[in-house]
């Protein structure tokens, strides 16, 4: 978790747009997106995650600095981009292959029992951010102190107000008729390639509940042999049937329309929020 997965991801339309049409704060949003480099990225990313652990570690707990956000490693590796049929073709979703994709024989892990508890997560978060308390959703803790440490006190007192509104709407569109009716056609042609699930993230999640055993370590031997083979099989024929679907394109103009109507709404506000990304940005 980064300044720009925090920031940004909640608002981004993401890989679903296709080449449709955004809505007027996706356009803006995508723009900031492509001024963040992403080898810069990585390099605070490790900066972040190696400030957490020198925090945890004088708490008495425990924390292994995470992977690079994978969107960026992949951008820095000049991978296909994720969520398109050539990375599918290759990788998968990236839950089991993504070692192979990033070069690295590091798994990606689960949180450990010790990781889950209330008292070390109200030392990596703090308990305002955990209980949902305070104007700012920005988290507190020692992911707080190195936020600061690292992208400076602007980031961390941003009020991300508007940006968990905005990070709603995606999941609004998915109430839309015409997404529903796509979801389904989407389903039903999953379900002649042999996958019984209901959405894309329910196919996806199907595989990472099955990568990984009951202490968070990614299995092994055949079991992950098997198992990358129908990942990489999914996620084709995932993306196949968004493409016939019609999808993608159903869930872009929903989330265009209610994107002109929450701008129409609040300008003021997702501007004001829009322009201190920006300067952000800007300074990076």
């Amino acid at each position: 978790m980064v300044c720009a997965g925090l920031l940004l991801g909640g608002c981004s339309s993401g890989d679903d747009t296709g080449s449709s049409e955004l809505g007027p704060i996706s356009q803006r949003v995508t723009t900031l997106e492509e001024q963040f480099d992403a080898d810069i990225l990585s390099a605070q990313t490790d900066a972040l995650e190696e400030q957490v652990a020198a925090c945890m570690n004088t708490q008495g707990f425990e924390y292994t600095p995470h992977r690079q956000d994978a969107a960026a490693v992949a951008a820095s590796l000049d991978l296909p981009d994720m969520g398109t049929m050539e990375f599918a073709k290759q990788y998968g979703y990236g839950v089991t292959t993504w070692d192979d994709a990033a070069g690295s024989s590091e798994s990606t892990e689960q949180p450990t029992a010790a990781e889950s508890t209330p008292e070390y997560q109200a030392a990596l978060l703090g308990e305002d951010y955990i209980a949902g308390q305070g104007a700012a959703s920005m988290p507190g803790g020692c992911y707080g102190e190195a936020m600061t440490a690292v992208f400076g006190d602007d980031v961390v007192s941003m009020d991300t107000t508007v940006g968990d509104d905005i990070a709603t709407l995606k999941t609004k569109a998915d109430d839309d008729d015409r997404v529903v009716a796509a979801l389904a056609t989407w389903s039903t042609c999953m379900d002649g390639h042999g996958h019984d699930v209901a959405t894309p993230d329910a196919a996806m999640q199907s595989i990472a509940v099955q990568a990984y055993d009951s202490t968070g370590t990614l299995v092994s031997g055949d079991a992950l042999s098997r198992l990358r083979t129908k990942e990489i099989d999914m996620a084709v024929d995932d993306i196949g049937c968004r493409d016939s679907s019609g999808l993608t394109e159903a869930r872009a103009a929903a989330l265009a329309r209610l994107e002109t109507d929450y701008y129409a709404a609040h300008q003021d506000a997702v501007d004001a929020y829009l322009d201190q990304l920006e300067e952000l940005v800007s300074k990076r």
